[in-house]
């Protein structure tokens, strides 16, 4: 080094990289220790993976824009993320954590997903007033939160519905990605018609033609006809762990709330197409 220049020699070449003067760089942030969590890096990508996709790309709606960490200090932590459209909720007992709502950043989630996918073992996520910390045995991560409030998402998600169905994941993801092909290209819009012990699935397009598959359900109610955007509704359903998935639904103007047949703990919320 020469001052705040890097001498690069190579054979017969030589470089000089300009640098910056140490004390130019930004002084790390302090983060308190106190709502700090540390999970399991399996856990903590799980939870982004089962949400992430609900994130907004929206740039006028900043606080949509990241996900949502809450924990309500009597050891339950729910992590959201919703563009209006849909909404993505996954709820984990976490002891020891006194209450706090924060947004992580987009960027910062995809960079979380990509370091806890690289190892295993156990990670530290910690919270502080404008800032989150990462930490794991041979790497911290530091990230700025999004400021603001994020909606009450709550609100969003139905407390009762008249119509339940029931059916196999895995048969439904496969229909559905079949049909979505004849689908709109804007919209991508495909139609459920749920009777007594089936559940079809159609999509058309005027340039392509159609398409309709039928697989076997199960009813508790009067039936429905509704419309969904077919690539939100397969994000849902690759989030679920489970072999069965629950639909439940009003009508066809309502949001559905869709759970694994396994757990409840993770809740998804999907907004109808016009029919």
């Amino acid at each position: 080094t020469e001052g705040a220049r890097l001498k690069l020699r190579s054979g017969r070449i030589t470089a000089h990289l300009l640098g910056m003067e140490p004390a130019e760089f930004p002084v790390l942030p302090e983060i308190p220790a106190g709502n700090g969590m540390t999970l399991a890096a399996a856990t903590l990508g799980e939870l982004l993976a089962q949400t992430f996709f609900a994130m907004s790309t929206d740039i006028t709606r900043q606080t949509l824009g990241g996900v949502l960490f809450a924990h309500d200090g009597e050891g339950h932590l729910e992590v959201v993320a919703t563009d209006g459209h849909r909404l993505a909720c996954r709820r984990l007992a976490v002891a020891g954590v006194t209450a706090f709502r924060e947004i992580v950043p987009r960027k910062a989630v995809a960079e979380i997903r990509r370091l806890v996918e690289e190892g295993d073992g156990e990670v530290n996520l910690t919270f502080g007033d404008k800032h989150a910390v990462l930490r794991r045995a041979d790497l911290t991560l530091i990230t700025r939160l999004i400021e603001g409030r994020y909606p009450e998402y709550q609100r969003a998600i139905p407390a009762t519905c008249r119509n339940l169905v029931v059916v196999d994941r895995e048969a439904l993801t496969t229909a559905c990605r079949r049909v979505a092909i004849f689908a709109n290209e804007k919209t991508n819009q495909v139609e459920l018609e749920v009777s007594a012990d089936s559940l079809v699935i159609v999509a058309q397009n005027p340039e392509l033609g159609d398409a309709r598959e039928e697989i076997e359900a199960k009813l508790e109610g009067d039936g429905v006809r509704i419309a969904f955007n077919a690539r939100y509704l397969l994000d849902i359903l690759g989030g679920m762990a489970g072999a069965s998935v629950r639909m439940e639904m009003n009508d066809g103007n309502s949001p559905s709330l869709f759970t694994s047949g396994e757990a409840a703990d993770y809740r998804c919320v999907l907004m109808p197409m016009r029919l």
